[in-house]
């Protein structure tokens, strides 16, 4: 489950444009050694823009954040990964995300 904070930030940079919010994210439970891809909604993304996704909180032990990228028109796909031997059901948590687009 996302949901969005309404505030997004712009900035331009040579020949990318910045765009950066927060939004909470619920990751979904997590088998041992699985991992899950948390569709992110970021209206304006293209795909093969840059993405960066950091949490504002720690992650449960366990749980390893991997790469975000725009693989879909205006959604961020962020992998996370639980490197344990049992089940980690991740609290919601909001993450900053940036997207970085070029002209």
């Amino acid at each position: 489950m996302v949901a969005q904070n309404s505030s997004t930030r712009s900035a331009q940079s040579g020949p990318f444009t910045s765009k950066r919010k927060t939004v909470n994210v619920n990751p979904a439970s997590m088998p041992t050694l699985t991992t899950q891809v948390v569709a992110i909604p970021f209206v304006g993304a293209k795909v093969g823009d840059r993405a960066e996704v950091t949490p504002l909180a720690a992650l449960e032990a366990g749980i390893i954040a991997g790469q975000a990228q725009c693989l879909v028109v205006d959604e961020v796909a962020w992998t996370l990964a639980n490197v344990t031997a049992g089940t980690i059901d991740p609290a919601a948590l909001n993450v900053s995300v940036a997207v970085q687009t070029e002209h």
